[in-house]
């Protein structure tokens, strides 16, 4: 044991122990040599730098005691023989905190974790993990997430009764750990005093011994953290910077953690003072340059991380429009059909052949006539799931009670002669008698473009309620905004925001409580919030919609 520690242990201070474990019957350990201390309260520093206040048995941390670790997390509850064991509360370095029972220095059992971004989680654990029946509630208001964990991932869905890990041992004694940490902060024998005393005890002629300060500290990196290295040739009592103590060493020599301050110059007083009274005092500066802001990188879209669906009985017309011959061009709608066929095959389970593909000069005015009213019945059966994607420019009626959706070689004079109605698609849909119906709509109803060009002057946005009946009731039926809203596309993402993110959903993204299924809610929801957020980066504003069953289950069985 080195010459500080029993320093230390010498001229431990009684009265700081007796106050800090009032509630402990042990007396103080006052023998130099821990390995005999037994039935006592002692406080001992380990080789890593971990502190330990607390009871001792046969010369080992063991009863009710306080770990404050090297890195700045905090232990306050019992110990096995230097482990945590039992009931106690932990503070940690990343500023999560934990209530609740532990067994081999793990969390196992019952507790309460509590994240530092406010989320809580109050149920079982095993090994370090969320492992059992437990419920996770959310800072932003999100509906707790409920029922089974295995080894932090969630598996399933169930009703949760635990008592908050705040009952499940005695508030008392939670508190009683928190105040001995405390009593000990303010009862800690002054470092001077003691090395002071040390140096006469150990007959040193000369506290005037002096060695050099030596302090480096590394650029901060992306994160602004950075390193600080001080050496001193000399057994060094104590060292603080800019005023925090940061402990004794035998060797003198540190590599502390700090985070710089972004675009000022951070001053670091380095105060050491050595076993015989050496002072020392070196002052540096570090400085954390603003990083300048880069272009935000967009994962592109990747139909192979769909979970591949079995093959069902379904069929899908894929409509995607981008060059027009007499309107603006609906930017990378074509793109988003080509790309959103994979989707289809993969994630909802359509077989290739049930696929009708319409793409630009493929998509006129007849052939999206044909396809509805011709190709898909004779595909459609009781047991039939039918899907509609389309991508491209729509456009309301003067009266704002139709919506049409514009082939390729719609002429905005002629809407009526030239487009689609949407009414006409519904009609021929509900006269095969499917399964279901499933439309998602890349399109305004605002009589705007993609760019915001206006398609119609004296175009009226279309109403969407209920008493419009612009869909049939049992359709399920996701748009890309509301009806005063440009459904926008964007050059970043190559394709047009709400394909984008419906077709990122699919990869998996819109599984909130990941248990391998996307419903129609959990699609919306993810929906809603990262189109919403890619629209505000272009100044515009866009909320997609859903109308039908929330609980369907788009992807996944």
């Amino acid at each position: 044991m080195n010459r500080i520690i029993k320093l230390l242990f010498i001229f431990i201070n009684v009265a700081a122990f007796n106050s800090a474990m009032a509630q402990s019957n042990l007396p103080p350990c006052i023998d130099v040599d821990n390995k005999n201390w037994n039935s006592c309260v002692g406080s001992i520093i380990n080789s890593n730098g971990d502190v330990y206040f607390g009871e001792f048995s046969k010369g080992i941390p063991n009863g009710q005691g306080r770990y404050e670790y090297a890195n700045g997390a905090k232990y306050f509850g019992e110990i096995k023989f230097s482990k945590r064991h039992g009931k106690g509360i932990s503070i940690y370095s990343d500023g999560d905190s934990y209530i609740g029972e532990y067994k081999d220095n793990n969390r196992n059992g019952k507790g309460t974790l509590i994240y530092s971004n406010g989320d809580k989680y109050i149920g079982e654990f095993k090994d370090e993990l969320k492992h059992g029946d437990g419920i996770l509630f959310y800072i932003d208001g999100r509906v707790p997430l409920q029922g089974e964990w295995k080894y932090a991932k969630f598996v399933r869905s169930a009703n949760v009764n635990l008592q908050s890990a705040a009952n499940q041992f005695q508030i008392e004694n939670q508190f009683k750990y928190l105040m001995n940490d405390i009593a000990v902060q303010k009862k800690e024998p002054v470092l001077e005093e003691k090395k002071f005393v040390a140096a006469k005890i150990e007959k040193k002629e000369s506290i005037n011994e002096k060695s050099e300060l030596i302090v480096n500290s590394s650029n901060p990196d992306s994160d602004g953290v950075f390193t600080i290295d001080v050496l001193i040739k000399a057994e060094i009592a104590s060292l603080k910077i800019n005023g925090r103590e940061e402990g004794g060493r035998e060797n003198g020599k540190y590599s502390i953690k700090r985070v710089a301050k972004i675009g000022i110059d951070n001053q670091y007083e380095i105060e050491a003072m050595d076993i015989y009274g050496g002072r020392y005092k070196k002052t540096i500066s570090v400085t954390r340059e603003v990083v300048a802001n880069s272009a935000v990188v967009y994962a592109e879209l990747n139909p192979a991380l769909v979970k591949i669906q079995a093959s069902k009985d379904a069929v899908a017309v894929v409509i995607g429009i981008a060059n027009y011959k007499n309107l603006p061009r609906a930017d990378y709608a074509n793109e988003d059909a080509l790309v959103f066929y994979d989707y289809a095959i993969r994630g909802l389970g359509i077989k290739p052949e049930n696929i009708k593909l319409l793409v630009d000069a493929d998509a006129g005015q007849g052939e999206i006539l044909k396809a509805f009213k011709t190709w898909l019945p004779a595909r459609v059966k009781a047991t039939t799931d039918v899907y509609v994607y389309y991508s491209g420019h729509g456009l309301p009626s003067a009266d704002g009670q139709t919506l049409y959706l514009l082939p390729q070689q719609a002429d905005r004079d002629l809407i009526e002669d030239t487009a689609v109605a949407q009414s006409r698609i519904n009609a021929a849909i509900q006269a095969a008698k499917p399964k279901s119906v499933t439309i998602f709509l890349d399109s305004c109803y605002s009589g705007a473009a993609r760019t915001g060009q206006t398609l119609l002057a004296s175009a009226r946005p279309i109403s969407l309620k209920a008493n419009t009946q612009t869909f049939p009731a049992e359709f399920t039926v996701f748009t890309a905004s509301t009806a005063e809203q440009i459904s926008s596309s964007s050059n970043e993402l190559k394709h047009g925001i709400f394909s984008y993110y419906l077709m990122r959903g699919m990869e998996g993204d819109a599984d909130a409580n990941k248990d391998g299924k996307i419903t129609a809610g959990e699609m919306h929801t993810y929906l809603s919030e990262n189109v919403a957020k890619q629209a505000s980066l272009a100044n515009r504003v866009q909320n997609p919609q859903l109308a039908g069953d929330a609980n369907r289950v788009l992807v996944g069985k």
